[in-house]
This record gives C-alpha cells, structure tokens and sequence, in this order.
C-alpha cells in the first residue's frame, strides 16, 4: 500500500509540475528540459518527409513537435500542410488556424491556405470568412502584398457566385 501512495504522490508532483510550468506560458519541452537542438533536428526531419511527399511519417512528426512546443508557427504551419497534402483538407484547416494563430494574427498567409481547404471540401461561406479575416492581417506589410491582392481577387470571384 505504501509504494501506491508513493506513486501517487509523485505523480501529482508531476502533475503540479506541469500546470505551473504551463501557467508560467511554458511549452511541454521546456518543462521536461529538451534540448532545443533536438526539437530543431525533429523540424528539419519532418521537413525533409514532408519535401519528399511522405506525409503520413511527416504528420507524425509534425504532431509530435506541436505537442512539445505548442506555441511555435512553423510546427502547425508544417502539420497543417502535411495535412493539406494527404487531403486531409478539414484537418488542415483546423492546423492552419492554429498557425494563424500562433503568429499572433498578424501573418495572413495560413488563412488563405485554410481559404483554399475549405473550398476543397465545398465550404464556401468559412473559405469567404477565413478570406474576410485575413484582410487585416499583416496590412500594409510588402511581403503580405501578393497574398492580400490573390485574397481579395478570390473572394470578389466567390462573392459574385
């Protein structure tokens, strides 16, 4: 009876460790202290099955770093086109929202990829939401230039059917 105690309480040790570690606004992999050059090293792996189409091993790998640290753009940038790629479009969007967010709103470009899945899955109104969205996004910044104008002539095309 005493070793299940113990377990127990080490387990809420744990547990109290991680919820202040996530109250503090720290990721999964700075609480249980993993190096970040292995978390680069997953991104470059998943990166390189994602460059060569192997979407279900770049999915896994994808998922895995936004687990470990939930609050990087680029690991849901890199599961939601993962997702994209093995047409896996609602998923995707789902991903790319969460991109969109991570960047704090303030980079377009994963609502015109959510845009784009929504319209292969036949769901109009949510791509012209993502597309009306994203019309504030990133204003005035030259590099969201092309991305806003492909934005507004895809929603004027969708508006008008």
């Amino acid at each position: 009876m005493s070793a299940e105690i113990t377990n127990n309480d080490n387990t809420q040790q744990q547990i109290n460790a991680l919820m202040d570690g996530f109250a503090q606004g720290l990721s999964l992999s700075e609480i249980a202290g993993i190096n970040p050059e292995l978390i680069e090293g997953m991104y470059a792996f998943g990166h390189n099955l994602y460059s060569s189409h192997n979407y279900t091993d770049a999915e896994t790998v994808f998922r895995t770093l936004c687990l470990y640290k939930h609050n990087e753009y680029r690991f849901w940038l890199g599961l939601a086109a993962t997702l994209q790629g093995s047409e896996q479009y609602d998923k995707a969007a789902e991903a790319y929202g969460m991109a969109g967010y991570q960047s704090q709103l303030n980079n377009p470009e994963p609502f015109w990829f959510a845009a784009q899945c929504f319209l292969k899955t036949g769901k109009k109104e949510e791509a012209i939401g993502s597309l009306q969205a994203m019309a504030l996004m990133g204003e005035g910044k030259a590099e969201y230039s092309e991305v806003h104008e492909k934005a507004k002539n895809l929603l004027a095309l969708l508006q008008a059917n």
